[in-house]
């Protein structure tokens, strides 16, 4: 054996030596056998120089040189340059985001039956006295109007009081709620513009009773595109009007109805002369040119009466006092667009500008305590502030506050979370009745001394 030669190589070769073709012809045969008479004897072949045919067995060698060939042909080829990351599609990042809904479903009835409750039962027992009390009462009328032969329409009435710079005269003296704009409330659905002027009225006498400066809510009655666009002239002497009714006043908040369903929210800084647009909508094309030049008449008429010296901010065009409009404020925004929920997020923005200026009332200790904190319900509140009810006061028990606010209407009372803001909101509270109080006698003293002044000139 070579010792050069590999093992592999050596028993290849001797396979190979010991292979057998598979077919080997006879040896001497000839043939001479005519097939036809006319044709010749054949001559006798040479049976030396008989060539085999190839042969078609595979031997080990064969096999393993096709077998390296294949291989080498199936390699792939080497490429000097690194390929390149693959980045995802802003698709699939799109698409990986998990969507977050605007509201709570309600496993209930999508519309109101008349008769039935609006809410299931566990549901009506976490709500609040207040909703409770008008849950009830509305399917008690409900069940009465049904015995009824000649039964009136359901619907709520409330009537706009004076002092609160609301629209009083008729027909914007009532504002109409029906029963099925109370279900939609209940479930979270869309708001009608009545309700959500309902709310706006609620927020401004809380911030009367409160006595909260810096900040006014306008009533959104007249704040509607056609107006805007038909009266414009006597939307922007309305909203002058009230501007200079409140003119103590820095931020005026203004609910704006673009179409039946789409609500915008205002923040008005007249003495900054800036508007602030808060929209949740997702929609991009938003026309706001009939507002705009609106609130710009109302700011040059708000300054001929107050004075261009009480300005801070001044802004003009064509040497006209115009506002600074911010109509893509990076608000809150829906997840979902035309979900019919814009007067919802137009309501909580409203509840967190007023609250905010509610803060600034408080000492400095406690202003930035209560920054993004939940909102609860009256049950998990440690103390409760009485405004209207039989003895006003803080009480720490929720069952005691209960009791002095029964048979009571309207916002008589409130929760809070410490002792000391408890405290502090009623001492503001008290402090606002205190001046009204004397406000009153003043004036009684000042018409009798007046009275007796005419009196006595006319006698003498």
């Amino acid at each position: 054996m070579d010792i050069d030669q590999a093992p592999i190589d050596t028993f290849i070769a001797e396979l190979d030596a010991d292979a057998v073709s598979p077919y080997k012809p006879p040896a001497g045969h000839i043939l001479k056998k005519k097939l036809f008479l006319s044709q010749e004897t054949p001559e006798q072949e040479d049976t030396t120089a008989f060539t085999a045919p190839p042969r078609v067995g595979l031997t080990p060698r064969t096999l393993l040189g096709a077998t390296t060939e294949g291989m080498k042909q199936n390699a792939a080829p080497s490429c000097s340059k690194k390929k390149g990351r693959k980045r995802k599609k802003s698709g699939d990042v799109a698409a990986s985001k998990i969507v977050v809904n605007d509201k709570l479903p309600t496993p209930w009835r999508k519309l109101h039956h008349l008769g039935e409750p609006m809410l299931p039962a566990h549901y009506v027992n976490k709500l609040t006295p207040d909703m409770r009390s008008v849950h009830d009462a509305i399917l008690t009328k409900e069940k009465l109007l049904l015995q009824d032969r000649n039964p009136s329409y359901p619907i709520l009435i409330a009537k706009v009081p004076t002092g609160f710079g609301f629209v009083n005269t008729y027909p914007a003296d009532l504002i109409f709620i029906r029963y099925e704009d109370i279900f939609r409330l209940l479930h979270m659905q869309q708001l009608d513009r009545s309700l959500v002027r309902l709310i706006s009225l609620s927020m401004a006498h809380d911030i009367a009773m409160e006595n909260t400066t810096h900040i006014a809510i306008m009533d959104p009655y007249y704040m509607t595109p056609t107006v805007a666009q038909t009266e414009q002239a006597f939307l922007a002497n309305y909203i002058k009007n009230f501007l200079v009714l409140n003119k103590d006043k820095n931020c005026f908040v203004i609910p704006y109805f673009r179409e039946f369903k789409y609500c915008t929210l205002l923040l008005f800084h007249p003495y900054h002369s800036h508007v602030t647009y808060l929209d949740s909508g997702l929609d991009k094309e938003k026309d706001f040119t009939d507002l705009k030049s609106t609130l710009d008449k109302a700011l040059s008429g708000f300054i001929a009466e107050v004075g261009v010296n009480k300005l801070r901010h001044e802004k003009k065009v064509k040497g006209c006092h115009v506002c600074n409009h911010i109509t893509k404020f990076p608000c809150l925004k829906q997840s979902v667009d035309d979900n019919g929920m814009e007067a919802w997020f137009a309501i909580l923005q409203m509840r967190a500008v007023v609250r905010s200026q509610n803060d600034l009332l408080l000492p400095s200790a406690l202003q930035g305590k209560f920054v993004n904190m939940a909102d609860t319900t009256d049950e998990n509140m440690t103390y409760y502030v009485v405004y209207h009810g039989r003895v006003p006061g803080v009480y720490e028990d929720w069952e005691d506050c209960r009791r002095q606010v029964h048979r009571f209407s309207g916002n008589s009372y409130k929760g809070y979370t410490t002792l000391e803001e408890a405290e502090t909101r009623y001492a503001n509270f008290r402090a606002g009745q205190r001046r009204e109080m004397w406000r009153t006698p003043f004036i009684v003293m000042m018409l009798a001394a007046t009275v007796s002044l005419v009196y006595y000139v006319i006698v003498v």
